[in-house]
């Protein structure tokens, strides 16, 4: 009789339980294609319009031609907008939003990995600077703060921290402002 066994501590996990949440792959190659479609809808745009209009025209809409040349281009405009709205405007659209999903997945990576980094090179707890950070530090410094690149974000923090928290030397006055 086969047995089920269960991994072990030891054992890797599978590709798909591993995965780094900051990954890009997956939304790069959807990316890419989304271009390389758009791009190619926008260069075929009116032959694609052209044959797509050719499919859709009722006798109806044929008769308008003849009778009311107004109210067909009207129709055929109508038709022309849902085309460009389905062709183009939903892809680009979802272009920008996978262009703005790719760079929060690599902010959140560049500042978790220079917290990972920071904690590792100054054993500082990280948790305790940002609780310091939305308590005490003002919102002109946090906008300074805000500006730095990740790994300096966490150095110039600790680097206030440590200032707002040492003890004081005799007789000298305790800062005003951070």
């Amino acid at each position: 009789m086969d047995e089920i066994r269960q991994p072990t501590p030891n054992q890797e996990l599978p590709p798909e339980q591993a995965q780094n949440p900051y990954d890009t792959t997956k939304e790069s190659q959807e990316l890419e294609l989304l271009q390389n479609e758009l791009a190619q809808s926008e260069a075929g745009l009116e032959a694609n319009f052209a044959k797509y209009a050719s499919e859709r025209i009722t006798p109806e809409l044929e008769d308008l031609f003849y009778e009311n040349k107004e109210e067909f281009l009207i129709e055929l405009q109508k038709m022309q907008n849902q085309f460009y709205q389905d062709n183009i405007t939903n892809k680009q659209k979802r272009v920008g939003d996978l262009q703005q999903q790719i760079s929060q997945k690599q902010m959140m990576g560049e500042i978790d990995q220079a917290r990972t980094s920071f904690e590792s090179e100054s054993g500082a707890d990280v948790n305790v600077l940002l609780q310091f950070y939305e308590d005490f530090v003002p919102n002109a410094a946090k906008k300074e703060l805000d500006k730095l690149a990740p790994k300096d974000f966490f150095a110039q923090l600790h680097q206030i921290y440590q200032t707002h928290h040492t003890p004081k030397a005799a007789g000298t006055e305790p800062p005003m402002h951070i």
